[in-house]
């Protein structure tokens, strides 16, 4: 959108179907989870553009942003949040929130998240209300300004 580009959306269910599709040149380009696509880069098969984070990637610190590489401003990062009940009582979410921001950033999970190339950051319930509140209303305008639908 940013760039008045026409892209041909190819959903595919998991990155390694991207991957091997790219490497068959199925498709010119695709969006993957690095841990799929760094072993590909390191070979020479394919060529890591960019991280699609707002900020420089710690285990990834070779590659520039999309927004560095030309597109300011974009940011399109894949997370993961662990969700209860809505009438959870507050003391036991906050116990559970407590025990897995301490997991996140053990060294065993650090050390593990890094090998495949994802950032362990972890935060509290507030935090991930936040988050999905912000990615609710930004995908939201994204959806209204393309007509993008569910196919």
């Amino acid at each position: 959108m940013q760039a008045g580009l026409y892209i041909v959306h190819v959903p595919y269910p998991v990155s390694p179907q991207v991957n091997t599709a790219i490497l068959a040149n199925q498709i010119q380009a695709g969006f993957v989870v690095p841990g799929t696509a760094m072993p590909l880069a390191q070979s020479g098969r394919v060529k890591a553009l960019a991280v699609t984070s707002i900020a420089k990637s710690p285990v990834l610190p070779e590659l520039p942003t999309v927004a560095e590489a030309g597109f300011p401003g974009f940011e399109s990062s894949a997370w993961i949040g662990m969700v209860a009940p809505a009438k959870t009582p507050k003391p036991i979410i906050e116990r559970l929130s407590h025990e897995l921001v301490a997991i996140i950033h053990s060294a065993e999970v650090r050390e593990k998240m890094q090998r495949i190339y994802f950032q362990a950051i972890g935060t509290s319930p507030e935090g991930l209300a936040g988050l999905m509140r912000s990615e609710r209303d930004r995908w939201a305008k994204v959806i209204k300004q393309t007509g993008a639908s569910a196919d």
